[in-house]
């Protein structure tokens, strides 16, 4: 079957979609067959590692912004109880200042 280029958007989420509906199509048809399966047996590998390596990625950045939540919540809870005990805020520090301190 004639093969299309899927659709692109900024997050080139489309390309994952397309790539995973590809592979579910090869394997449901029991994977390509023949010369063209031969020829095309490395690159499909190759692309399989890239969209496995998207996927673990994607739940990384869901495990990273929880944390992120998680954080900001203890940080706004401990800057709550500094504000009822009277005592000022810390100054924030820009990434600047963090990565340089003292200058």
């Amino acid at each position: 079957r004639p093969a299309t280029a899927p659709a692109a958007s900024p997050g080139g989420e489309d390309v994952w979609a397309a790539l995973t509906s590809i592979f579910a199509d090869i394997d449901a048809q029991g994977g390509v067959e023949g010369e063209e399966g031969v020829a095309l047996e490395e690159t499909l590998q190759e692309l399989r590692g890239l969209l496995e390596m998207h996927q673990q990625l994607g739940r990384k950045k869901v495990a990273l912004a929880a944390t992120l939540v998680e954080a900001t919540r203890e940080r706004d809870a401990a800057l709550e109880r500094l504000a009822e005990l009277g005592v000022p805020p810390p100054t924030p520090v820009g990434p600047e200042e963090a990565q340089n301190p003292g200058e």
